[in-house]
């Protein structure tokens, strides 16, 4: 009888250890897979700029093709390049704009605890340094190359400094960027320049977003 008992013990200790890690189970295989698609999206980078834009940034890990889909800021949040379901998405543009058609351009990439995708921004927050000596790199698919240079950051839960820049003149955009910027850049800049907002996650409290901004080059 004992042994039964022991037996059915061990039985529903095995249950609940295979329901409970499961989604642990399932987060790593996620992870793995999304490592995989990338690492591949690396080697195949020639062949994919000819369909997407391609973003490196110093400093970072970041070094990713950047996707866009018009009028649609949620596909990209779960998907990849490759149209597979994947928690890790892409790193991609505002899809409410053909990208770089006025002076401020937004790109969007979840902040993974793997350290993926728009994670390593937090590094160029972390480190004044970093952050000043850091600089954008997008490679277009027409082959045209875009650099920027650094401008500001902050961590706000209120999007307004974003969503509002594309509607501001150039010089109040800047002059708004710098008030609220951690670190103070002083910056030379032409009437034509322009301005890139990279936007991710941060997790000092609910629906904080750390913003990074550079300005051309």
């Amino acid at each position: 009888m004992r042994k039964m008992f022991r037996w059915l013990i061990n039985i529903i200790l095995v249950m609940v250890i295979i329901v409970y890690a499961q989604p642990i189970i399932d987060v790593i295989e996620d992870s793995y897979q999304s490592h995989k698609a990338y690492k591949e999206a690396a080697k195949e980078k020639e062949v994919l700029l000819t369909k997407f834009d391609w973003i490196t940034i110093t400093n970072t890990k970041i070094n990713y093709p950047v996707a866009w889909k018009e009028k649609d800021n949620f596909y990209y949040l779960s998907h990849d390049i490759y149209d597979k379901e994947s928690s890790h998405g892409a790193i991609f543009y505002e899809g409410s704009r053909v990208p770089f058609s006025s002076h401020v351009t937004i790109l969007y990439g979840h902040c993974m605890r793997d350290k993926s995708m728009f994670a390593t921004l937090h590094y160029l927050r972390e480190d004044e340094t970093k952050f000043k000596e850091s600089n954008v790199v997008i490679e277009r698919s027409d082959g045209t190359i875009k650099k920027y240079k650094p401008l500001g950051l902050y961590v706000t839960n209120n999007n307004f400094y974003y969503t509002k820049l594309c509607n501001m003149p150039l010089d109040e955009g800047i002059q708004t960027i710098q008030e609220n910027s951690k670190y103070f850049i002083p910056t030379i800049y032409d009437e034509d320049d322009e301005i890139l907002v990279l936007m991710t996650c941060s997790y000092e409290h609910e629906g904080d977003r750390l913003f990074v901004f550079y300005i051309s080059e």
